[in-house]
């Protein structure tokens, strides 16, 4: 975490806005301060927490409280700071998929609005075969984005300026992250 923060602050000096997660893949999280919530509040670069991982053989296997108790915490110090206080979810290909977020709203106040789910729509060969043997290791390309957005105009006739809001302004609003976007 001290070596993530002293980046981001770097890149913000040197004119590049970066904004981060506080926390980890695994539970428990690792914070600065010892606190969701008071990360979210005193560390300007920190708006939220994850990538936390649910359904997923390689994650800790959080339970429905630690979930809801985690989520809480960030909507807490989002609600404080006037930042999103989001919570970053990497969901795997378990079979109980999103099961877990679902939960954490049936059972409490939170909203769902208060997830951010990631990586849903990985194909089921990329690293593991059916047994869980580990295959090999995926990176996305750097030119994702802008192969999809240029998709969306040529292929689908999406006016440029809606499909770059995919990429710019929903995010930044999502994220509360004024100016940007």
């Amino acid at each position: 975490m001290e070596n993530l923060i002293a980046k981001a602050k770097s890149l913000n000096a040197e004119g590049v806005s970066c904004f981060a997660y506080t926390g980890s893949y695994h539970l428990p999280l690792k914070t600065f301060t010892k606190r969701i919530i008071d990360d979210v509040v005193y560390i300007e670069e920190i708006i939220g927490v994850g990538e936390i991982a649910i359904s997923d053989h390689r994650g800790s296997q959080p339970t429905i409280e630690e979930l809801t108790r985690l989520t809480s915490d960030a909507r807490v110090g989002g609600i404080l700071s006037k930042k999103a206080g989001i919570v970053n979810v990497h969901v795997g290909r378990g079979k109980n998929f999103v099961g877990p977020l679902i939960e954490v709203v049936k059972k409490s106040d939170l909203p769902i609005a208060q997830f951010l789910p990631t990586h849903m729509n990985k194909g089921k060969e990329s690293m593991f075969d059916e047994k869980g043997n580990f295959l090999k290791l995926d990176v996305a390309d750097v030119c994702t984005l802008f192969k999809e957005v240029k998709d969306c105009v040529i292929q689908e006739d999406i006016p440029l300026e809606e499909a770059l809001k995919v990429i710019t302004s929903n995010p930044a609003n999502f994220l509360k992250v004024e100016n940007k976007g």
